[in-house]
C-alpha cells in the first residue's frame, strides 16, 4: 500500500480492526473520542472504505500477507 500512514492512523486502525469502540480507543491512546473520530474519518479516506467492517478487512488482508508495515513512520 503506498498511502503513508502516522504512527497514531495505524494504532487506531489496528484497535478498530481488533473491535475496540471509540470510547475504548480513546482510554487506551490517552487522547479524546473527538480525536479518535477524526483518525478513523482520515484512514477511511486513506483506505478508500466507509465503514468499520471494511477497514478491518483491509487490515487483517494486509497484515497477514506481510503487506502492512506498523512501523512507526515520522511525520
Amino acid at each position: 500500500m503506498s498511502k503513508r500512514f502516522s504512527r497514531r492512523e495505524k494504532q487506531v486502525w489496528e484497535l478498530l480492526s481488533s473491535g475496540k469502540t471509540n470510547q475504548e480507543m480513546a482510554w487506551l491512546l490517552k487522547i479524546s473520542v473527538g480525536t479518535v473520530k477524526t483518525y478513523i474519518r482520515r484512514l477511511y479516506f486513506k483506505l478508500g472504505v466507509s465503514s468499520r467492517v471494511e477497514a478491518a478487512r483491509l487490515f487483517e488482508k494486509l497484515s497477514t500477507k506481510g503487506g502492512l508495515d506498523l512501523q512507526d513512520d515520522k511525520q
